[in-house]
């Protein structure tokens, strides 16, 4: 994690980076990722993406995305 940053202490990161900026909600999972100056809502999944300046919504899915997204809640984007 690169400060300043918050991760709640119910989601998970594997082999990720977070920070700077970035929030990752409750029961957020983010997997072989980079995500910074971004937010990530409760239970969304992040997986094999770098993100910056993004907002995914609760639930939403992330798949091999690059740049910048902003999806709602229970969106899935594959890339």
């Amino acid at each position: 994690m690169i400060s300043p940053s918050y991760i709640s202490p119910s989601a998970v990161l594997e082999a990720s980076v977070v920070g700077p900026y970035a929030s990752i909600g409750d029961g957020a999972r983010v997997i072989s990722s980079h995500v910074k100056d971004s937010i990530i809502n409760a239970h969304a999944i992040i997986e094999e993406a770098r993100l910056e300046q993004s907002i995914v919504g609760e639930r939403a899915v992330i798949r091999r995305a690059t740049g910048k997204v902003n999806v709602g809640d229970s969106s899935v984007v594959e890339v």
